[in-house]
């Protein structure tokens, strides 16, 4: 048998290696190209239509009838739908239902949900590709990790009857063990990542504050894919690859427009701390909230342009009254005249849902409130039909509601 010659060998052992790398290289630009582009495409539409806010459409208030999905639950605190149109919503105790012939059918109840104060079971998302995988995920305060709040990821049934395959996608995030502050919404963006408003968790005593501690997924926007793994294109070092922006306190809501306004494709809502609730965009960032060592809020701006000159100005603030804006979500469709491409926020605190007309630079130019009357508003979420659904958390007798345009 012939032998290679020793110093062919070498040659050829260093091309197949520095073709691996090259292949790498390419590899992994064509992935950052790829969701960079995929971003980048929505926020700058180009079409007129893509400017144009289609509340100018029309300045008449759509007949809303409301009605009842489901009552006597307790703190339901999200919801979401599958493919067929399946209502799928959690309680903060722990448990996940589907809603079917008018009752609600328990598909999981999750053992290590840690239920104090704010904390349980808190943020629920269906994965828009979830015909082929079968993917939910939700977001809960746990009893492991010492404790922690953290993502896992289930995949449903195929008689939509149990949930199976438990994988946690994202662990460690802060938990205060009195539920303080826990965050959690998670919503699929545009861009196909899944996108996780945390809380500070409002702890003293920790330097840097949990908001501007760049390895600390608490107070942040984090931007992730369906493992947890951060998107190539969040904010870089020094930071955790998973976090897109920083400086917030408790964010609770988050809602994509469905063509970007003025250069903003969505919104985020904030808890204030003795002012100023917050409406803000969803950019990378600094949102500049940074309570001192001891958590004292008292006088601390929830936009500390002061110390942070370059932080993010909020869209809208409540003032010095505030109001606890809990989830969003952003109404489409020409049957709610003026509220077509409205944001609409559940109020806790201030108990009813308001609805925020936008103008063609995504600023808010008028404010109305309905459902004044049904107590504290966690979630609100447009259906597959069209209808806007919100549930309520007063504790006792809660309820999924539905608002229907009347023909």
């Amino acid at each position: 048998m012939q032998v290679e010659p020793k110093p062919l060998r070498q040659k050829r052992t260093w091309f197949v290696l520095v073709a691996v790398i090259i292949v790498s290289m390419l590899v992994g630009a064509a992935i950052l190209f790829a969701a960079q582009y995929a971003l980048k495409m929505y926020i700058e539409a180009s079409s007129p239509d893509a400017t144009t806010a289609p509340s100018a459409l029309s300045t008449q208030a759509p007949d809303v009838q409301i009605t009842t999905v489901l009552s006597g639950l307790s703190h339901p605190w999200d919801v979401g739908f599958l493919p067929d149109g399946q209502m799928i919503f959690n309680q903060r105790k722990g448990t996940i239902s589907v809603v079917r012939d008018s009752k609600a059918v328990t598909l999981a109840q999750i053992g290590d949900v840690l239920v104090d104060g704010e904390g349980g079971l808190l943020g629920l998302a269906v994965d828009p590709a979830f015909a082929d995988n079968r993917f939910i995920y939700t977001c809960f305060n746990s009893t492991k990790g010492g404790p922690d709040v953290r993502i896992a990821r289930w995949r449903v049934n195929a008689g939509v009857t149990a949930l199976e395959d438990r994988k946690d996608i994202v662990t460690t995030m802060p938990s205060n063990t009195a539920g303080r502050h826990s965050g959690c919404r998670i919503v699929f963006g545009p861009d196909g990542y899944l996108w996780v408003g945390t809380g500070d968790s409002a702890r003293p005593n920790i330097s840097p504050q949990t908001s501007q501690n760049p390895q600390s997924l608490g107070g942040k926007i984090l931007r992730i894919d369906r493992d947890g793994k951060g998107a190539v294109d969040n904010l870089g070092k020094p930071f955790d690859n998973r976090i897109y922006s920083y400086g917030h306190r408790n964010t609770q809501g988050i809602a994509f427009l469905p063509q970007p306004l003025n250069g903003v494709v969505g919104f985020s809502a904030e808890h204030g701390s003795t002012v100023d609730d917050e409406i803000n965009p969803l950019k990378k960032g600094n949102f500049g909230w940074d309570p001192d060592v001891g958590y004292l809020e008292i006088g601390v701006p929830m936009t500390g342009k002061q110390k942070f000159p370059d932080a993010i100005d909020a869209l809208w603030r409540s003032g010095s009254t505030t109001q606890a804006p809990s989830g969003l979500a952003v109404i489409s469709g020409k049957q709610w005249k003026a509220w077509d491409g409205a944001i609409a926020m559940a109020m806790l605190k201030a108990t009813h849902l308001k609805i925020l007309t936008l103008d063609k630079q995504a600023s808010i130019v008028k404010e109305e409130r309905i459902l004044t009357d049904k107590g504290r508003i966690r979630s609100v979420h447009q259906g597959p039909d069209g209808n806007v659904y919100v549930t309520t958390d007063n504790g006792t007798n809660d309820e999924i509601i539905r608002l229907m345009v009347k023909r």
